[in-house]
């Protein structure tokens, strides 16, 4: 008989999955300023040879007509400076990447 296991971080992967599957109404139900436009890779290197994945990265069109990239994370334990540090790097890993503003 299989062995039943148990889900890691099952609200990351929820929301992974959301957007990976159904961005635009994803985008909409999460109420997320701008026009959804696409999802953008999630997984970007740091400069010490590791690599920062970012739960869910999106590129919108605001009403002004620029383009911007939105990171979403979802932390499933408690958020502390080091989580708030991590979330920092992958902002600047992906504004790095894309040219784009990434808030």
């Amino acid at each position: 008989m299989a062995s039943k296991k148990r889900m890691k971080n099952p609200m990351d992967i929820f929301i992974k999955r959301n957007f990976a599957y159904l961005g635009k109404i994803s985008h909409e139900f999460y109420q997320l300023p701008g026009e959804f436009i696409n999802c953008e890779p999630n997984e970007y290197p740091d400069v010490d040879g590791t690599k920062s994945i970012a739960d869910v990265v999106i590129r919108v069109k605001m009403e002004d007509g620029t383009i911007q990239i939105i990171d979403l994370e979802d932390e499933s334990s408690k958020v502390n400076d080091n989580t708030l540090r991590k979330i920092h790097r992958y902002k600047i890993n992906i504004s790095y990447a894309t040219k784009k503003t990434c808030d």
